[in-house]
């Protein structure tokens, strides 16, 4: 089995992700209190990142996504 990232559900989430990258992690354990409260994988990242992107720029028009 690979490498497990632990981090807390406080922890900076920029922290959180550039390590993901760094290390080609798929996910990351979240903790609060030393106790499992969830997985943050990458699908949540892109999920993320598609919302925040709408939320800047608008809901994509017609066939303009990639």
């Amino acid at each position: 089995m690979g490498h497990k990232y632990v981090v807390d559900l406080n922890d900076r989430l920029d922290l959180v992700l550039d390590k993901m990258a760094a290390k080609h992690l798929d996910s990351a354990l979240v903790t609060r209190q030393g106790k499992l409260v969830g997985i943050f994988t990458l699908s949540d990242v892109c999920r993320s990142f598609a919302r925040y992107l709408t939320e800047q720029f608008g809901p994509p028009h017609g066939d303009e996504a990639a």
